[in-house]
């Protein structure tokens, strides 16, 4: 893990972050919407089992000086709704 203590090495600009796990079908979409208006984005991609990785390192390819990608390999629950979710699709199974 990074650890800035210098903020005189930070460039300026703005910077955007996107958290995204399987949303292949929308990524390319929400990224072209806001790219030329970023400095730089950040992109953090979590647990995909859809085409998620392939369309982010492609839009990477695409916008090389703009886009940073990252794969964050840990299990991620989000407060109570992934639980409620996984409770609520374990209740439809039969």
């Amino acid at each position: 893990m990074q650890v800035f203590n210098d903020i005189s090495k930070l460039k300026p600009g703005l910077s955007g972050i996107m958290r995204v796990k399987n949303d292949g079908s929308l990524i390319a979409a929400a990224v072209c919407s806001c790219v030329e208006s970023l400095d730089e984005l950040i992109i953090v991609y979590n647990d995909c089992t859809d085409n998620s990785e392939e369309v982010i390192l492609s839009l990477q390819e695409r916008f090389p000086d703009k886009i940073r990608a990252f794969a964050y390999p840990y299990k991620v629950l989000s407060t109570g709704l992934t639980l409620i979710f996984t409770l609520f699709m374990e209740t439809l199974k039969v």
